[in-house]
């Protein structure tokens, strides 16, 4: 039985999320854990505690498997996990990985969705609008932002996600990032370039179920001590990018 320490119910998450402003809630962050909890968590056979929100406000514990958020300065933003022993983390980028293994173990683990149930809001639309910019355009990114994306570029996000699909499945281009790429992919975008840091091929098509494959071998091997600090799951057989 999974034991969790910390998810999208945590009551400090909770807290935090209800003061952002309402559009702001719906964040990668926020889907990410969602998709962790009902897709990756039920399928790896672990007796580690799972800190999925991984956030400072809702704590640690020994030995935990503790996913990584934060992209930017992964390093400086989760050096608190250094004061618990035997911790894990996870995170969806190389940069973010290879930081955080400066004081602990690390695993890099590309986003992954459940691509059936997002190709759903797919279905029956026509690729009828050319190019959008799909994610929350948040103000301390915008200038890096506005160096890729075109001013007539469609911009939309910060909504819930049955509205946000299905508007992202009319275009035939986005410039998108992280689980947000991942799912535009999956509903037939051409992914392009909208960040200094990421190429469009730093997130393929991955599918949960996948994911969660070789998230459980990678936890293995780190546990048995058979590989360094830093592992790369698209290193295993397991790791298969879907077409």
């Amino acid at each position: 039985m999974s034991i969790i320490f910390a998810d999208t119910n945590n009551v400090n998450y909770v807290a935090a999320r209800n003061r952002l402003p309402e559009n702001a809630r719906y964040n990668g962050l926020y889907y990410y854990a969602k998709n962790i909890e009902k897709n990756i968590v039920p399928n790896v056979e672990t007796d580690r505690p799972w800190n999925i929100i991984g956030l400072r406000c809702c704590g640690g514990t020994d030995n935990m498997i503790h996913f990584v958020h934060d992209n930017i300065d992964a390093r400086s933003s989760y050096r608190w996990v250094r004061k618990f022993n035997n911790v894990i983390c996870v995170s969806n980028t190389r940069r973010s990985a290879e930081e955080v293994a400066d004081y602990t173990y690390s695993i890099y683990l590309p986003p992954s969705i459940d691509i059936k149930e997002v190709r759903k809001f797919g279905k029956g639309i026509k690729k009828d609008q050319d190019t959008c910019f799909a994610g929350n355009p948040w103000p301390k990114y915008r200038a890096e932002i506005d160096k890729y994306v075109p001013a007539w570029v469609h911009r939309f996000g910060a909504m819930p996600r049955e509205e946000f699909l299905p508007i992202v499945a009319h275009y035939k281009n986005a410039y998108a990032i992280g689980v947000t790429a991942v799912e535009c992919r999956a509903l037939g975008c051409n992914i392009l370039k909208r960040s200094d840091e990421f190429d469009p091929e730093d997130f393929p098509l991955f599918d949960c179920k996948d994911a969660a494959k070789c998230l459980e071998k990678a936890l293995e091997l780190v546990t048995k001590q058979k590989v360094n600090r830093y592992f790369d799951c698209t290193k295993l057989p397991e790791f298969k990018i879907k077409k």
